[in-house]
């Protein structure tokens, strides 16, 4: 590759992650084929620098191969607003609304990780009154 990329990698989930994949990031995404059997992969990421080589190692001694490869050009993750529920680039109230919604079992997030205002992994209450707090300042 000439131009940065992020490489993805889909690994059998039926086996343990491979010690060389310790580079590289676990997403939230998965991949499930058609096939006998079914199997789904677990997405892995990576950003890699312009002609920098990607080494994929063994998947252990199981006898499966099984990897999904997909390369694409390097883009910058937007910067996440702490608050921007409704992902639209500002904390207004309209995010106040949407998570007064989703605790009330009305709504959907766009963003759980950005209502999740005090970093608890747990998106409540209390993310909801830390969203007013900071929208009144």
């Amino acid at each position: 590759m000439t131009e940065p990329a992020t490489v993805f990698l889909g690994v059998d989930s039926r086996l343990a992650a491979p010690e060389w994949l310790s580079g590289w990031t676990k997403t939230t995404d998965t991949f499930t084929d058609s096939g006998d059997p079914v199997v789904t992969y677990e997405i892995w990421r990576r950003d890699v620098a312009p002609e920098e080589t990607v080494t994929i190692g063994m998947n252990g001694n199981s006898g499966t191969v099984n990897f999904l490869a997909a390369v694409k050009p390097y883009e910058a993750e937007p910067e996440r607003i702490a608050g921007d529920v409704d992902t639209n680039g500002k904390c207004d109230v309209l995010d106040i609304v949407m998570l007064q919604k989703w605790l009330h079992c009305a709504g959907t997030l766009t963003s759980a990780e950005a209502a999740d205002m005090n970093a608890d992994g747990c998106v409540d209450v209390f993310d909801l009154a830390l969203l007013k707090r900071a929208l009144l300042r």
